[in-house]
């Protein structure tokens, strides 16, 4: 009948400008889009107050906590003998996704501040990721807790030190541990902690 011929062509003109359509895809070129990367500059993994999803966790003797020193919050490391304690955080979303940013050499940096006369023994500090392909090691925290200085000490440690491997680079910082090797009379404060390019 004159409709049905009329249906067929309608459906073979939608079929040949599909066809025209994919054909024009094909031979277009491809768009590549990359994303720009953030710039590499200081990132804050702890300042004045506990950042959404991070928590504080201890093990054996230690602990960690959040105190007031004078007017600001800070961690508060405690501990009761040999054990530990971390400011970390488990959920993927609160990650600080280093390899988002440009390329730099990253580093751990904060303030630490002894009670005046109390010895904190060598602690031990360990990075962590959530990148278990990324074997990781304990270093020694530098600076000096003998007690023979109580203001607010500074330190600074290349991320790439607590690498097993410095081939490798870590993409992700999930926070840090510290290990304790006895008693503390008076906890240790730790304050301003960032991530630090170079």
């Amino acid at each position: 009948s004159p409709w049905e011929g009329k249906a067929m062509a309608s459906r073979n003109s939608c079929w040949k400008d599909e066809n025209l359509l994919e054909l024009g895809r094909k031979k277009q070129p491809l768009i590549k889009i990359e994303g720009k990367r953030l710039p590499a500059k200081s990132i804050s993994v702890f300042k004045d107050k506990n950042p959404s999803g991070w928590y504080l966790s201890g093990w054996k003797g230690g602990d960690m906590k959040i105190s007031k020193d004078g007017k600001d919050a800070c961690l508060e490391l405690s501990s009761k003998g040999a054990g530990g304690a971390s400011y970390q955080t488990k959920r993927r979303e609160a990650v600080i996704d280093l390899g988002s940013h440009e390329k730099a050499k990253w580093s751990l940096q904060m303030k630490i501040r002894c009670a005046a006369g109390q010895s904190y023994g060598d602690l031990k500090m360990k990075v962590l990721s959530m990148d278990e392909e990324i074997r990781t090691k304990e270093v020694a925290l530098p600076a000096k807790l003998d007690g023979s200085v109580s203001d607010w000490q500074e330190v600074k440690i290349p991320l790439s030190s607590f690498l097993e491997d410095s081939k490798r680079e870590l993409d992700s910082f999930s926070g840090f541990s510290i290990r304790t090797a006895g008693e503390f009379k008076s906890p240790l404060l730790i304050d301003q902690v960032t991530l630090e390019p170079k």
